[in-house]
């Protein structure tokens, strides 16, 4: 894909009311000449600070005076980006919006005069999609990355083609020391800045499991809230309290008896937000997730209870099905949670588990782009170009890119030739490409209203009763939360507003769910459902949805069984199953061992019908030769085809070429040299039926197939007249013989121009007495033995004492001559 960059000034400008910061003293602001001479260096720096020294407030605004137009700095939360403005502007003495703005999701606040802007990571993608030229960008700061999010990741790769060509000048920012892998990436000097910390006592408090079969122990919570009072009973500054989720918090905040406790996660409205970062005089209790780790800074702290556990993406990429999984804590999420407590003075740190425990956590978070869904990720990237030319921090694995791929063909946006019509248009609204997908394919039909709602509806975390949709659908209608209303109207936003048809609620549900989660569209099996992925699911026990036929599932879980559990659905009429893209395709398949065609109608993997069809040779050739490959015994080898294959196996491992290579896997590379004229046959819907002896003697070099009876000889003949079959198959070849028809035999046969022929030496009645490779040896040694040991039991036979000398027989004493 080529691109047209424009070439960026990068002379300094002069802005007045940012000099007004000359005087305010934080850590960072030491090292900014070096970040100077970095970006009129190399035009890129990667700057190490830990969180308090000031580098989110004081870096932007320095790089505002050293390039034209805007710096952009992405941070990775809502409420970090809208915090972060609002610090800037009031030590600007402005309100925000003016040299200080923000660009987050739902909010914007910015004018013609904002020289720095804090956006969302996902904000700046989208920034970089839409305008790969940054116009009026002169620089761009990557807040937090040591955090590793998905959309910091990716912008990071696309700024550095963008910096190729144009200039742009670029800073990375971390919290912790991982910053040398981020220095190799964007080929720039690291610069570390110090905090003025005060010591922090940190108490290691081990106490019940934390984690059980149905996520955190209410025991464990117990313990949070009993640490969490006596760190407040102790001292007059706020405590943070650091938990997994929202569900954590709510349970620990009604076990705390304490005036003021707040809750900070992302569904906590703006407004309450910023009162929590404001702080005041009052004692608080904050119960945060990780957001608060670094990107934020609480006031007031001198006290962090720290659950030691976090929430973090996993997805199983055969299944398709991703979720938030508890998880313990990195070491430096560690650090930098009980470094909250030494901002202000002396503080102390409560982690909840023992000193062994915490020595065994791993250095840093996995990740997201090993871990998380990329069904968006890939999307933007394929607007950008290709997954693998892009400098990421760590390439995707190979399956979860797969996984993605296959949810984007499902929603119709890529196809072989990549990113479709319609994936340029999902990918330009912000929100995941199911959602958009639904939206957009679903306006007209049903309504803005009504489309937006349900599929706000499907971004709540809710528990459903019995996973039946409609009822939660009708619950939210009568107490709709403010959560949801917010998102509906963003939704409403992103689409021209249609009023669309007269479909029921369960039918307009029906068809959001089946828009978005194509491949969750599931079909009633016994007891059980099969999804259009491939994978089984069954509902919770006494579910209404019971017995419906067709079901458009939103959500489901990993049980770590073989089916997954159905957290939200909805029964759908079969005619819409169909509709959400049924094909009708002619598979050829290997049956009672000959190939058959048929035409299968399908919803994915779940079948609707077939019919016998019309074979393709063409098409059924690669079928034959799979089906070989994993049984060639459908040939049906006779026992001299087997004898074959082993001589010819036995020549090639001891002379080498042109003797063929004729194990399995090398058959069945060379099935089009020694199975031609069957394969046709068989393509064509022939009876698997072949003489495979002479199948395998179109392998045979020319004229070397002459010497194949001397130097790998089917039968040989023993002194005594008779003959016997090599087997050739084993470690070493062999025959087998009864004792008294080798006498006289002292050179054991050489095969293959040296190699010596086994002798399994056999008793009148067949049963073995010795194995050698060497006859003369074993009638001059073993021999006396095995001759006092068997003549007594043997006595019509002979067993003379030089058996060199004595005559090699058949036949008892009695009938010899």
């Amino acid at each position: 894909m080529t691109r047209h960059y424009r070439r960026r000034a990068c002379r300094a400008t002069t802005v007045e009311s940012v000099e007004t910061l000359e005087n305010v003293d934080l850590p960072v602001r030491e090292v900014l000449p070096d970040l100077g001479k970095a970006m009129t260096g190399v035009g890129a720096a990667v700057l190490s600070a830990p969180p308090g020294t000031g580098k989110t407030t004081l870096v932007p605004p320095y790089l505002s005076k050293l390039v034209e137009g805007t710096v952009l700095v992405s941070q990775p939360r809502r409420m970090a980006a809208r915090a972060a403005a609002r610090r800037l502007a009031h030590l600007l003495g402005e309100p925000v919006g003016q040299t200080a703005g923000y660009s987050v999701r739902g909010d914007t606040k910015r004018s013609a005069k904002t020289r720095v802007e804090f956006v969302t990571s996902g904000v700046l993608l989208r920034r970089i999609l839409s305008d790969p030229d940054m116009a009026g960008i002169g620089a761009v700061v990557l807040d937090e990355v040591h955090e590793r999010h998905l959309d910091s990741d990716l912008s990071a790769a696309l700024l550095l083609d963008i910096r190729d060509l144009t200039g742009l000048k670029i800073v990375a920012m971390s919290a912790t020391l991982a910053a040398r892998s981020w220095s190799d990436l964007l080929k720039a000097p690291v610069v570390e800045a110090f905090a003025r910390t005060y010591p922090v006592d940190v108490l290691y408090r081990q106490g019940p499991n934390p984690l059980g079969i149905y996520g955190v122990e209410r025991d464990f919570l117990r313990q949070v809230a009993d640490e969490t009072m006596q760190a407040a009973n102790e001292d007059a500054g706020s405590v943070l309290v650091f938990l997994p989720g929202r569900k954590e918090i709510d349970t620990v905040a009604n076990l705390l008896d304490h005036p003021n406790v707040k809750v900070l996660h992302g569904s906590v409205p703006a407004k309450e937000q910023d009162a929590i970062l404001s702080g005041g005089d009052e004692q608080q209790i904050v119960l945060a997730t990780s957001i608060a780790e670094s990107s934020l800074t609480v006031p007031g702290v001198t006290r962090v209870v720290d659950s030691g556990l976090s929430r973090e993406p996993r997805t199983d990429y055969r299944s398709g099905i991703s979720r938030l999984v508890t998880v313990s804590e990195s070491k430096a999420g560690a650090a930098q949670r009980a470094g909250r407590a030494g901002r202000l003075g002396p503080g102390q740190a409560r982690i909840l588990m023992g000193k062994t425990s915490w020595s065994r956590l791993p250095e840093h978070p996995e990740p997201e782009i090993r871990t998380a869904d990329l069904t968006s990720f890939l999307l933007s990237a394929l607007r950008w170009g290709e997954v693998e030319d892009l400098r990421l921090p760590d390439k995707p694995p190979v399956a979860a890119i797969e996984s993605a791929r296959k949810i984007l063909e499902g929603l119709g946006a890529v196809d072989d030739e990549g990113i479709t019509a319609f994936g340029e248009k999902i990918s330009s609204i912000p929100a995941h490409p199911r959602t958009a997908a639904a939206l957009l394919r679903l306006n007209d039909e049903i309504g803005t209203k009504v489309a937006t709602e349900i599929i706000a509806l499907l971004e709540e975390d809710q528990q459903i009763a019995g996973a039946d949709l409609a009822v939660a659908w009708r619950d939210m209608i009568r107490r709709p939360t403010q959560s949801w209303k917010q998102s509906a109207k963003r939704l409403a936003g992103l689409v021209p507003h249609r009023h669309g048809e007269g479909l029921s609620a369960d039918e307009a549900i029906g068809a959001v769910v089946a828009a978005a989660y194509p491949d969750r569209i599931a079909m009633l099996r016994g007891s059980t459902y099969l999804t259009a992925m491939g994978t089984g699911a069954v509902l919770p026990q006494g579910s209404p949805l019971t017995g419906s036929e067709w079901l458009a599932i939103a959500d489901m879980t990993d049980t770590g069984r073989a089916d997954a559990m159905i957290r939200s659905a909805i029964p759908i009429a079969s005619d819409l199953a169909h509709e959400m893209g049924s094909s009708e395709r002619i598979v050829h398949e290997v049956s009672n061992g000959r190939v058959k065609a048929w035409s299968v109608t399908s919803l994915g993997a779940i079948e609707l019908s077939r019919r016998p069809a019309t074979i393709d040779p063409a098409a059924a050739r690669p079928i034959v030769i799979g089906a070989l490959r994993d049984d060639i015994a459908l040939l049906g080898c006779s026992e001299n085809a087997i004898s074959l294959r082993h001589r010819l196996g036995f020549l090639h491992h001891h002379l080498g070429e042109p003797w063929p290579d004729v194990s399995y896997p090398a058959l069945v590379d060379r099935v089009e040299e020694w199975l031609g004229p069957e394969l046709d046959r068989w393509s064509e819907g022939g009876k698997f039926q072949a003489n495979a002896t002479e199948c395998l003697r179109r392998l045979l070099p020319w004229p070397e197939a002459t010497e194949l009876d001397k130097l790998a000889p089917e039968r040989i003949e023993s002194p005594a007249g008779g003959t016997a079959k090599i087997t050739y198959g084993g470690e070493k070849p062999y025959v087998a013989m009864k004792l008294q028809e080798c006498f006289g035999w002292e050179d054991s046969p050489l095969l293959a121009g040296g190699v010596r022929l086994q002798i399994h030496l056999l008793s009148p009645a067949g049963r073995p007495l010795a194995v050698t490779d060497d006859l003369g040896s074993f009638w001059r040694g073993a021999y006396s033995q095995v001759r006092a040991e068997n003549r007594g039991r043997y006595p019509k036979h002979p067993w003379p004492e030089d058996p060199l000398t004595a005559v090699p027989t058949r036949q008892t004493k009695r009938k010899m001559p």
